[in-house]
């Protein structure tokens, strides 16, 4: 599905990859496709060596993996860690970062930040830092200190979360106070993190993500991923709640129709038996994905 606004340039395609061998039947995977142009310069870390640019950037987006919990009589964590084996698998997919979007454990408990943190350890040809971490709200019920004990997105607790900065192929900018958003950059693309705030699991920082996509250069892309999806974006699901404010964020994206080119969520999870439950839309020049429960 090739997607843009006015810009002559193939900017990027999201495809459906479909379900990898070894996953449940509602486990859905999503990769972003970005091209990088001549003369975009990547945002690294000095330690990782530079992505040569006029290449295809592969993003594997997943979402609600839930550890702890179990879904029709199976472990969530293991789901999770056959997902990373098989998507590293001559059957998988090639993969340059992964996006979770929240939703990583079932009670946010400790031992469930443990066992989300230790599924990692199957990957053999990634590494844990390839992936960038956000929580839902089954993740912000924990106190905000396990979150980044664990989680640490940025890299401060490495004993505890197998996170080395050093590794770490993209830097974290504009980070929120509660490490719950951040960006990164990617060429000509930014992309924007955002998880509900800890004292309310679906209430969203709209002055912190206005400040960024107001203020990104009208050359670059903007891709936003959140856990919850937005009302009135078309995803809809009588059994999730959207973003509860979402009417500041949908107002913007009228007053700039295509500015923010795809907009990713989670928090909804795939049910074909779900009525009156719509996954994927467009609005306000915006395609809208519900990267759907692992």
């Amino acid at each position: 599905m090739s997607m843009g606004t006015t810009s002559p340039l193939p900017r990027f395609n999201i495809k459906n990859k479909g379900v990898v061998k070894g996953i449940r039947k509602s486990a859905l995977f999503f990769i972003l496709l970005l091209m990088m142009f001549p003369g975009q310069q990547l945002m690294i870390s000095p330690s990782v060596q530079a992505e040569q640019t006029n290449k295809t950037f592969r993003v594997w987006v997943l979402t609600d993996t839930h550890a702890g919990g179990s879904s029709y009589g199976i472990n969530n964590t293991e789901v999770l860690k056959d997902a990373l084996r098989d998507s590293e698998n001559d059957w998988g997919f090639d993969w340059d970062i992964a996006l979770i979007l929240g939703d990583l454990t079932e009670n946010s408990t400790e031992t469930e930040y443990k066992d989300f943190i230790n599924t990692f350890k199957v990957l053999t040809r990634h590494r844990r830092e390839d992936f960038f971490i956000i929580p839902g709200n089954h993740d912000t019920d924990a106190a905000i200190d396990i979150y980044k004990q664990y989680i640490d997105p940025l890299g401060r607790n490495g004993y505890y979360s197998g996170m080395d900065n050093a590794y770490r192929a993209f830097y974290l900018e504009n980070v929120s106070d509660d490490l719950n958003g951040y960006t990164i950059r990617v060429g000509n693309t930014l992309f924007v993190l955002m998880s509900p705030t800890w004292s309310n699991n679906n209430y969203y920082k709209y002055s912190w993500w206005d400040s960024i996509v107001s203020n990104t250069p009208s050359d670059m892309n903007i891709l936003c991923f959140s856990h919850h999806y937005l009302f009135d974006s078309g995803i809809f699901s009588l059994a999730y709640r959207p973003i509860r404010n979402s009417g500041l964020f949908s107002s913007w994206l009228q007053d700039h129709p295509g500015r923010i080119d795809a907009w990713l969520s989670g928090h909804i999870h795939w049910d074909y038996n779900l009525p009156d439950t719509t996954y994927v839309s467009s609005n306000w020049g915006t395609t809208f994905i519900d990267a759907a429960s692992l």
